[in-house]
């Protein structure tokens, strides 16, 4: 039976599609990986592009812009996969202006799914930190993530949708600290979300070449 849970003050679905943008090094459109973020009430909130973007020497893995992409706004977030060990920065505010971009490293500390990052919220920005781990008593289905804080208490659910359905996630989220902390929760979930399924893919690729599956189990 599913743990109890509070209330939700906000809820988002995400959904995997197809994106056609523009490429840079070629005069052509191509379609891309990613995801649509919106409200319960099926408003567009935000536009995901899974494919890397190169910002000068910089390497952005997923960039969120806000609206829908038929109508995209400027970039409110990126996240960047740190390649030697399995953490993740996450930066807020537009590619457009890098020095006001804040970042903040979201780090895998142990074997098994612990992802803790530490940020300003509120409206007197006070840091606080927060740990995604792996749920089975929270959400919908089994392999769900939950976001708690310093006092283990429950901020935020991610429920992975199941792989024959276009609708790929929601996002239940429970305490709201104010500001931007819907898009840190937006942000941090999908960052962890495409770290699992990459390491995931690694480890199969591995297994197939003869390496071992074992590769991306854990962070």
């Amino acid at each position: 039976m599913p743990a109890y849970e509070p209330k939700a003050v906000a809820q988002y679905r995400i959904t995997s599609v197809e994106s056609t943008r523009e490429s840079r090094r070629e005069s052509r459109r191509k379609s891309s990986r990613a995801y649509d973020i919106s409200e319960s009430s099926g408003h567009a909130e935000y536009h995901v592009n899974l494919e890397p973007i190169w910002d000068r020497f910089h390497r952005k893995d997923l960039v969120f812009y806000e609206g829908p992409e038929s109508k995209p706004g400027p970039i409110v977030a990126c996240t960047k996969f740190r390649r030697a060990v399995k953490h993740v920065e996450l930066g807020f505010g537009d590619l457009a202006e890098p020095s006001d971009i804040e970042w903040s490293e979201m780090r895998c500390e142990k074997l098994v799914v612990h992802y803790v990052f530490t940020v300003p919220v509120g409206d007197d920005r006070k840091p606080h930190t927060f740990v995604w781990k792996r749920t089975r008593s929270q959400g919908i289905g089994s392999r769900g993530l939950k976001l708690v804080d310093e006092a283990d208490r429950l901020i935020a659910v991610y429920s992975a949708g199941g792989c024959m359905s276009s609708n790929t996630g929601q996002i239940d989220i429970y305490e709201d600290f104010g500001g931007h902390f819907q898009l840190v929760v937006l942000v941090s979930a999908l960052a962890v979300r495409q770290r699992l399924l990459r390491s995931r893919d690694a480890a199969a690729a591995g297994a197939a070449s003869g390496g071992a599956a074992a590769a991306g189990a854990g962070c």
